[in-house]
């Protein structure tokens, strides 16, 4: 279950006139990479300098062409699968006797890159261990990054952050504080998360003694994208469904309710499903009734994939009863806000996207079948009316959501570990006017180590 320690809420900070500090950014994804942890990167790099930290980013083979961006290329499969099961490593379930199996057992651990990790350690140690480098971020996948960090700050003498844009793996469930990952992770100057659902109580366990700090993702397309009529009511999912943990049974039943009692549905509607693995959706019993109106399609550019957000008639976000996919806010959820179709978030349990879906006019949340009939049903209705779904968003919310201001965020953390003070956090959350920090009003608070003391 998520953990019932409330999160740190940190304030954006006030715009530097210079830069003072130099970051080192570790993350494999980066532009043009379609994985939605890139956005998160990109965003840091752009804005960071605007709040006093020259960063330098260490990613994969991009092919970005920027000044500040080091590749280093990713080694092949069986690399990687070599470096999975070395001694001390995550092993795939002792069942799995075939490639195949092997295959299955492993896919849902998150270090899928872990011998590109060691390459990057050799890289950054190499490279500026005789440099000034003030700080070492890990932000997005892998999560062995952490490791990463820890090993290069040690050789650096620096302080480390661990960004977290997932909840950290079920194997660390049961993990000794001893565990490479987990002692990564626990000595780290400070942990961020890019959503609540990242603080399970393994996270809590590793970090006992300094919470993680929230910093929320960003919406890097800076203008709204207006939807377009469309000759058929589009329903579409851009992203991945993690094999079957986000299941859209409930979607396909809810959609073969409405087949039957609205007869011109069928020839009316389309759903789309884009993403890697979205051919995992006809693995769901309901989906025999609903094949005829869904498109299952594998990754497309990104310019398709915008034209595709931008002629949908609902954004569709699928959670679940799983605890890292029952309230997260997603990469994909930033994705979509700029577009001016209602976004529909289905499963799962109500929370902070329910709130921020209210708050900015972007859409609402179903739990069960009737409600997800209820919810399509209302949105089908607009359609025909006007042959395109509109709902409007508050601009000062999606102003908010910026990258600028998810930036501002982590450059305060990294100003209150230069200046060896505590952080100035939010009083109050901005879309629900409650309090952000009520555990800090008796006296706890949060100071990172500075980077003397690194």
């Amino acid at each position: 279950m998520p953990s019932a320690v409330p999160l740190i809420w940190v304030e954006a900070g006030e715009i530097s006139p210079h830069t003072h500090h130099r970051v080192l950014l570790l993350s494999h994804h980066y532009p043009p990479s379609i994985d939605p942890g890139a956005r998160r990167t990109d965003g840091f790099l752009l804005w960071l300098p605007k709040y006093g930290w020259e960063p330098t980013l260490i990613t994969g083979g991009w092919n970005s062409g920027k000044r500040n961006v080091l590749e280093v290329p990713h080694e092949g499969l069986m690399h990687r699968l070599r470096a999975k099961m070395k001694p001390g490593k995550p092993k795939p379930e002792a069942a799995a006797s075939s490639f195949a199996g092997i295959g299955q057992a492993m896919a849902d651990w998150y270090d899928a890159h872990m011998g590109w990790t060691s390459k990057v350690m050799r890289e950054a140690i190499g490279r500026y261990q005789k440099r000034r480098i003030d700080l070492v971020c890990a932000t997005g996948a892998p999560i062995a990054l952490a490791y990463a960090a820890q090993q290069i700050s040690t050789v650096l003498r620096c302080p480390y952050v661990v960004d977290l844009q997932h909840p950290l793996p079920d194997y660390l469930a049961d993990a000794s504080p001893r565990h490479w990952l987990m002692k990564a992770i626990g000595e780290a100057t400070a942990v961020t998360v890019a959503s609540p659902a990242c603080v399970t109580s393994t996270l809590t366990r590793a970090r006992k003694m300094n919470p993680p700090v929230c910093v929320l993702g960003g919406i890097w397309h800076r203008e709204m994208v207006a939807a377009r009529p469309t000759e058929q009511f589009t329903l579409l999912h851009a992203g991945t469904l993690h094999r079957q943990a986000r299941n859209p049974e409930a979607l396909f039943e809810a959609l073969a309710t409405l087949a039957t009692e609205i007869p011109e549905f069928r020839k009316e509607t389309r759903v789309r499903f884009i993403g890697p693995d979205s051919q995992y959706a006809t693995l769901a019993p309901a989906y025999t009734n609903v094949a005829d109106f869904c498109e299952l399609e594998d990754t497309m550019p990104f310019r398709d994939a915008q034209q595709a957000m931008q002629e949908a008639s609902v954004l569709l976000i699928l959670n679940s009863e799983r605890e890292r996919y029952a309230e997260p806010i997603t990469g994909k959820f930033f994705d979509y806000l700029p577009f001016e179709a209602p976004i529909l978030a289905i499963g799962g349990t109500p929370g902070l996207p329910v709130e921020l879906l209210a708050w900015t006019g972007a859409g609402g949340w179903a739990g069960s079948v009737e409600e997800i009939t209820e919810a399509i049903r209302a949105h089908y209705l607009a359609w025909k009316t006007a042959s395109v779904v509109r709902a409007p968003r508050d601009m000062d919310a999606l102003a908010f959501l910026s990258q600028r201001r998810m930036a501002g965020e982590l450059g305060e953390l990294f100003n209150a570990i230069g200046e060896h003070r505590d952080l100035v956090l939010q009083g109050v959350h901005p879309w629900s006017g409650a309090d952000a920090n009520r555990q800090f009003t008796d006296g706890l608070s949060y100071k990172p180590m500075s980077l003397e003391d690194g």
